[in-house]
């Protein structure tokens, strides 16, 4: 739903990154939207392995602001193998979303490899150090490692110790324990259309303005967990439906990867949203779930529940989990 965004912004960091950067791996840089008017007085501090990124109130829904401070590192060493990022981070008042980032480059402008980033909600809000880590593969064909901090909308964030090396066995299968993340986010074509309730164990998303189908908005979650190759992963909630005059239901969508030559590409490697059973008119709690099966390769887990047109949901009892 957000890939087009994603990626018109990640072409855009490309070009800050490459036009005003020089090559010494040692360096750490500014890079962002709007880096000069939200980080230089006196937002950045950066000295040895440590980093700070802080910005003005911004609006974060949007992600209209987002700032980094990164460093550069030929891929030579790392061709061919995995590497984890490994970093301690600490938050205070992040409302948009903020964590360590990773990209791999290839040789020529534009060309990206590979992509992994925290900063989508992993880490937000006011949280004590923690560390956390990425892994992502090295191609054969890239030039150049592009990693750091990155902070999306207002507030602060801190980072330590951070070390970039060749993954071992352990770190890659270890790292990160299958997890669902706490943050809801809004998703859609028209969400400004829409209010949305973010409660921990109810949600509910009604329609405020006039909508036509198929204008729609959805309360949606995002996962990278590890370990769920091969397994299937079952999304369940009850939801009680008032007017649907469009229609309703759960989504789930499982990025995967597609290969061709040295290259990879993001594909979308399975999707329901209950397209085929729509929740529609006035209903009362239902149970309701959708079921799919994750590939052998796979970048992540999108999932959540989505509003097409006038109406209002209450959703509660939301979970997702490896079936049986």
């Amino acid at each position: 739903m957000m890939r087009r965004s994603a990626l018109i912004y990640l072409i855009a960091f490309l070009l800050v990154l490459h036009s005003g950067c020089s090559n010494n791996e040692d360096e750490w840089f500014i890079s962002g939207m709007k880096p000069q008017e939200n980080m230089m007085a006196p937002g950045l501090t950066v000295f040895n392995d440590n980093g700070n990124v802080s910005s003005p109130d911004l609006d974060p829904y949007f992600n209209k602001n987002v700032e980094s401070i990164i460093r550069l590192h030929p891929s030579d060493e790392f061709r061919g193998k995995k590497v984890v990022l490994s970093a301690e981070v600490k938050t205070e008042s992040v409302n948009g979303g903020a964590g360590m980032f990773i990209r791999v480059d290839g040789a020529y402008s534009g060309d990206i490899l590979g992509y992994e980033d925290h900063s989508y909600g992993k880490v937000y809000g006011n949280s004590d150090w923690k560390k956390y880590q990425l892994v992502a593969s090295v191609l054969e064909n890239s030039s150049e490692i592009v990693y750091g901090l990155r902070l999306r909308g207002s507030g602060n964030v801190w980072a330590r110790n951070i070390e970039l090396k060749e993954a071992n066995s352990l770190e890659v299968t270890g790292m990160e324990k299958p997890f669902i993340t706490d943050m809801w986010f809004k998703t859609g074509t028209a969400p400004e259309k829409y209010e949305f309730d973010y409660g921990v164990h109810d949600q509910s998303i009604r329609s405020i303005d006039k909508v036509v189908d198929p204008e729609f908005a959805a309360l949606s979650k995002y996962s990278k967990a590890l370990e769920l190759e091969n397994k299937e992963l079952e999304l369940t909630a009850e939801i009680k439906s008032i007017d649907v005059k469009g229609w309703a239901g759960l989504w789930m969508r499982i990025d995967g990867i597609r290969y061709e030559g040295k290259r990879s590409y993001d594909t979308t490697a399975a999707f329901d949203n209950m397209n085929d059973r729509k929740i529609q008119g006035t209903n009362d709690w239902t149970g309701y779930k959708v079921v799919l099966k994750v590939p052998d390769e796979y970048k992540g887990i999108g999932y959540g529940v989505l509003l097409v047109g006038e109406g209002q949901l209450e959703i509660r009892n939301f979970r997702l989990r490896v079936k049986n």
